[in-house]
């Protein structure tokens, strides 16, 4: 049981490279829906699946919800049919036991600074306290007073939302899809890149990660993203995501800064090099980033236009 949840804990992590990863709470782990998100079976769902091509070279680029809620989130027939047909799949990072081990060493802080209340404030200090050690057990006390504020941003409840159903995650079912079909996946970033990217914050400048994000879920923002982003997906509707991120930006404060220009534009750059560098040995690879990265001035889809790739959207 305990095993589970800090697996659900740090699912949550890698779902923050989306700003989704509060869009529910761990208090309400009974229920898997959004009230806002209503369901209809003739929506299609397509999500944001591309073809991109370059003398005489192609792959598959797709734009991922790293956490899904309910059937509106299933890959398609597109997605799947695109799998199938590659040579391999890439995502960000593999969720296993490894990954996991990596994020707790690196949500760590160093002993001897100052307590965890007094970075956080008594109010989430208690909460976050009541729901991960009181009532789930996820943490021990000590573990919980060690733990750094940008990865307890992970644990903040959103007001009138629902458990998410983390298995629904697009690279979730991507890669319960390769592997019934004996298709390889490998890691674009890896772990402890990504856990490296919170950890080079100063513990000033995490206490205002945490600030503003709070002040963000108090404002409504944050839910109302994952409701935009989720409908986006479930209409493939790519202007609707770039909306979502453009909006998000011009909130210019310290966790949405942070957020745009390091978690998504700056490894826009990487995963520019790294997608041309596999995919001039082989053809045909499916790469899959979460949607953010592909859309805006410095998003992978007019990074790869300007470098002249003709781009297809595979419906």
């Amino acid at each position: 049981m305990i095993l589970s949840l800090r697996l659900k804990i740090v699912k949550l992590f890698f779902a923050s490279f989306f700003v989704l990863h509060s869009v529910f709470s761990l208090a309400y782990a009974e229920n898997v829906k959004f009230a806002d998100v209503p369901e209809s079976s003739s929506v299609s769902l397509n999500g944001f699946l591309y073809f991109v091509e370059k003398d005489q070279r192609g792959f598959y680029l797709l734009g991922t919800i790293h956490a899904g809620i309910s059937n509106r989130q299933k890959i398609g027939l597109n997605i799947i049919n695109a799998a199938k047909k590659s040579s391999g799949i890439y995502v960000e990072v593999i969720m296993d036991d490894s990954a996991i081990d990596l994020v707790d060493l690196n949500s760590k802080r160093k002993a001897g600074g100052k307590k965890l209340v007094n970075l956080i404030g008594e109010k989430y200090y208690n909460l976050l306290k009541k729901n991960l050690v009181s009532e789930m057990e996820i943490f021990s006390e000590d573990e919980y007073e060690s733990l750094q504020p940008w990865y307890l941003v992970n644990a903040v409840p959103i007001p009138n939302s629902e458990n998410l159903n983390l298995e629904l995650g697009t690279e979730e079912q991507l890669i319960v899809l390769a592997k019934e079909n004996n298709i390889t996946v490998n890691e674009l970033e890896g772990a402890t890149f990504q856990a490296n990217i919170f950890n080079k914050m100063t513990e000033d400048q995490q206490v205002r990660y945490f600030r503003d994000y709070v002040n963000l879920v108090e404002q409504g923002v944050i839910r109302q993203r994952g409701i935009d982003l989720f409908e986006a997906w479930a209409n493939s509707d790519i202007s609707l995501a770039e909306k979502s991120l453009g909006d998000f930006s011009r909130r210019n404060n310290f966790y949405s800064n942070f957020y745009v220009g390091k978690v998504v534009n700056l490894r826009n750059v990487g995963f520019l090099k790294k997608i041309e560098k596999i995919s001039s040995g082989k053809s045909g690879i499916l790469f899959a980033v979460g949607v953010d990265h592909l859309v805006g001035e410095s998003g992978l889809l007019k990074m790869l236009k300007d470098k002249k790739y003709k781009i297809t959207k595979v419906n």
